[in-house]
């Protein structure tokens, strides 16, 4: 996907940058030690990091799966009517263990999507005007050009042509390869040194180097020291091309030479002309450009084969650090969606975790399943999404859902084709609310549902069973990032969502405390009480003088819901058991009592103490 790309290239971006920073800071050192070659094309390491799509995945501990008897199942809510409210979640059935890895997964944010979409806009740009200045450039200085003068000994593919409209020396081209020479008055001898130096840049595939860096320069143009790296590289490209033809001049050819580039840069225009070579560069290149030939000396073995291994050590720490912090950018998960008949959807917009819940691009799950325009519609209008589906024979579902809305509104329509999906009939209409809330969203230009939601359409809306009764159902596979399985930690710390969610009513907190009092399972009624609840009321055996107790009757003040204190009085009766050295007559079995609930800090409600009288 496109944010997973710019993901990766803002990080690559400022791998680059530090790159780039430490080179910079190293200057003045690296230019007194290493030849300008070595200043030239250490910049194409830069470039390099920015671009290589190296990933390495630190070693992970293997993820402890529970066991199968731990896993629940989350019940489907029920169909109801518009007039109907939501009922209240299953009760009976105990949290999971918290230590489950699955809550470190988080999703980026819907302005990831728009800022994705705005670098690919911004590249695109860049490149288009760059190559159109380019593309104008060479058609207006090719239209005026006529055929050069011969010189021998010229590679065969270059081709030489002349032209007024300039007044020095350009390279151009990188699969046809132009040299155009001005139209100047020159000496055969400075004829001989303009050719030396276009021809060191051709030898070296200068061309080659501008253009690379040109593309990869539209591609990271939100970094701006990325537009420094290009302005690095062109003026280093004319020091160590001065440097290379020096190193083949005796003295006082050198001396020539330099008189020859000063005498084309009197004439020149120096604006720098995008992806060629220029002898004639500005004033602060020529200045450095002289100094380097004043000052040249030989570079001795030892220093080239240290230079050489600093360029490996910078390339190689720099490629290893991005490809470990690449791997920690990727997605600490994948999702397999799985049809009814065992095979993976091929989804292209990648499902995602979200508040506990899986969504699903919903015109492509749609399609991979095989409906289309013949059995099927999705209509779009402003947020509101208008879809049907034939099931003939059978019941045929027309669904209306809304972006941020968790309730879907539906009709049942006959026929055998989808001219009887009408909002405005006499169909009864109904209502399904979501079990905890989720709501179809939009991200970018893609709608994506919940997968509880997008089940209930395909299938439990429409009662599509298999020959064993039970609904058909999409599933689904998490896998981490060394593809093992942890759909058991999903399942998990999806369920421990939804029971912080329903723990935010007291009355759910204190019937699953007496469900699981019921069955005599201490640990689990621990998790619906506080710690000062368990140190005051647990016993070995007993909690408030009781061995088991089986809830009758809850009554709760409706004034209860109206305070603002953070504590909450339930009234509770109860079948008992009591234990031998509680107050309770030892034939006594029922009995009634307080709970008093404390609202946590996350919304949750836990008992904290059990009172005879208030």
């Amino acid at each position: 996907m496109l944010t997973e790309l710019f993901k990766h290239i803002v990080l690559l971006s400022c791998i680059g940058g530090i790159l780039s920073l430490l080179l910079l800071a190293a200057r003045p050192l690296t230019r007194r030690l290493f030849s300008p070659r070595w200043q030239y094309y250490i910049w194409l390491t830069v470039l390099l990091v920015m671009v290589l799509p190296v990933s390495f995945h630190l070693p992970q501990t293997p993820p402890e799966h529970m066991p199968a008897g731990q896993m629940t199942q989350i019940v489907d809510t029920p169909q109801i009517t518009a007039n109907e409210t939501q009922p209240q979640a299953a009760v009976g059935q105990y949290p999971l263990p918290q230590d489950t890895p699955i809550g470190r997964i988080t999703l980026p944010q819907h302005w990831l999507s728009y800022a994705s979409l705005l670098w690919l806009c911004g590249a695109l740009l860049l490149l288009g005007i760059k190559l159109t200045r380019y593309g104008l450039f060479v058609c207006v200085i090719c239209k005026h050009a006529s055929e050069g003068p011969a010189f021998p000994n010229l590679p065969r593919r270059l081709r030489i042509r002349q032209t007024e409209m300039l007044d020095a020396p350009l390279l151009v081209g990188l699969f046809r390869p132009v040299l155009y020479l001005p139209a100047a008055a020159l000496t055969q001898t400075d004829w001989q040194y303009v050719l030396l130096h276009e021809l060191t840049h051709y030898r070296r595939h200068d061309l080659l180097y501008k253009w690379a860096a040109m593309l990869i320069g539209c591609i990271h143009w939100f970094n701006p020291l990325s537009h420094f790296v290009l302005k690095q590289i062109d003026l280093e490209c004319e020091v160590s091309c001065d440097f290379a033809v020096a190193g083949h001049l005796p003295e006082a050819e050198q001396r020539a030479y330099m008189r020859t580039i000063l005498e084309l840069l009197c004439v020149a225009d120096r604006h720098p002309r995008l992806l060629t070579t220029q002898m004639a560069s500005n004033k602060q290149i020529l200045k450095r450009r002289f100094t380097m030939l004043k000052t040249k000396k030989a570079t001795g073995k030892f220093m080239s084969a240290l230079s050489a291994a600093v360029a490996i050590i910078l390339f190689s720490t720099t490629v290893f650090a991005s490809g470990i912090l690449s791997g920690l950018t990727e997605d600490e998960y994948s999702i397999e969606m799985i049809a009814n008949d065992g095979a993976v959807l091929t989804l292209t917009n990648k499902p995602f975790l979200e508040d506990g819940e899986i969504y699903l691009p919903l015109r492509e799950t749609f399609e991979q399943l095989g409906y289309n325009e013949t059995n099927s519609y999705i209509r779009w209008d402003n947020g509101t999404i208008d879809i049907a589906i034939l099931n003939y024979p059978g019941e045929n579902g027309l669904y209306r859902l809304k972006i941020g809305e968790p309730a879907v509104q539906l009709r049942h329509f006959q026929g055998e084709g989808l001219d009887g999906a009408n909002w405005y009939d006499e169909t009864t209409l109904a209502m399904r609310l979501s079990n905890d809330g989720h709501a179809p969203v939009l991200r970018g230009s893609t709608t994506y549902v919940p997968l509880e939601t997008m089940n209930y359409i395909l299938y439990g809306f429409l009662n599509r069973r298999t020959e064993e009764n039970e609904l058909y159902e999409l599933t689904y596979q998490i896998l981490d990032r060394n593809q093992n399985d942890i759909t058991a930690q999903f399942d998990q710390e999806k369920r421990l969502q939804q029971e912080a969610k329903w723990m935010q009513n007291p009355e759910y907190t204190a019937m699953n405390f007496f469900y699981a009092f019921e069955d005599g399972d201490f640990e689990a009624m621990k998790q619906y009480c506080t710690q000062s609840c368990v140190s005051d009321f647990f016993g070995d055996g007993y909690v408030f003088g009781m061995t088991t107790a089986t809830l009758t009757d809850i009554q709760i003040d409706p004034l209860e819901y109206a305070k603002s204190s953070n504590d909450f009085v339930v009234t509770i009766s109860v079948n008992m058991t009591p234990h031998e050295n509680s107050v309770f007559a030892p034939d006594q079995t029922t009995t009634s009592f307080y709970l008093i609930l404390q609202r946590q800090p996350d919304g949750r409600y836990l008992i904290d103490e059990f009172a005879t009288g208030l």
